[in-house]
């Protein structure tokens, strides 16, 4: 089991109009969660493409420092979004076909992950967790990269609302990273906490399934 230590979030939020006048911000709440739990993270508020692409960028400037000695690491989307992709604060959406050479540009320059048990195979060293509507339908990135583009994926199956994401992300994050519990069951917690029927679908890149057990 790796220490939480090693292990670090990500967040990239990109709110609403509405949610920006409400003041609503998923990502910083999950933020601030992480800080009082003593798990690193980091935070990203982005408007558009440009500052999602100048997020990538400090994203793998962190990652990369030679002090940052990270074994497990987590992208968070917070955001809108539907079946075809990530709605951003400007009304663009970004599709998934068109974040997969986002991620996998992302991958090359972190490095991609090889083990054993899948000789030849080559996998996003990312957790991809979206706290988006829809956000299971980002597993379709895998029809536009060479390599898997994560380690795994987790995201509702279709519509979910601000206060069952945040409390139900909080718990994926508290079980596999405080308390160092496997992947499988922490989804399966997140769901029963808020009251889901595997609403949050978790997908482990093909061949990394027997390491899930050590996670």
């Amino acid at each position: 089991m790796i220490g939480k230590e090693f292990r670090k979030v990500y967040i990239i939020e990109s709110p609403s109009p509405q949610d920006i006048l409400d003041g609503r911000r998923e990502g910083l709440a999950l933020s601030e969660i992480l800080t009082l739990a003593a798990i690193k993270n980091s935070y990203y508020q982005v408007s558009d493409f440009d500052t999602l692409l100048l997020a990538f960028h400090r994203i793998i400037l962190d990652i990369n420092q030679k002090d940052n000695r990270l074994g497990v690491v987590d992208l968070h989307f917070s955001m809108h979004g539907n079946s075809q992709g990530l709605g951003l604060s400007s009304g663009q959406l970004i599709e998934w076909q068109a974040l997969a050479p986002i991620l996998n540009d992302f991958n090359n320059k972190v490095g991609y992950m090889e083990i054993e048990m899948a000789p030849g195979k080559k996998y996003g060293s990312a957790n991809l967790n979206f706290s988006v509507c829809h956000g299971f339908n980002a597993t379709l990135m895998k029809e536009y990269s060479e390599h898997s583009p994560f380690t795994t994926i987790l995201g509702p199956i279709h519509e979910v609302n601000w206060s069952d994401s945040l409390m139900a992300f909080a718990v994926y994050y508290h079980n596999t990273i405080h308390k160092g519990h496997g992947w499988r069951y922490s989804a399966k917690m997140m769901n029963a906490t808020v009251g889901l029927n595997n609403v949050f679908k978790l997908e482990i890149a093909e061949g990394l399934e027997p390491a899930a057990s050590i996670q």
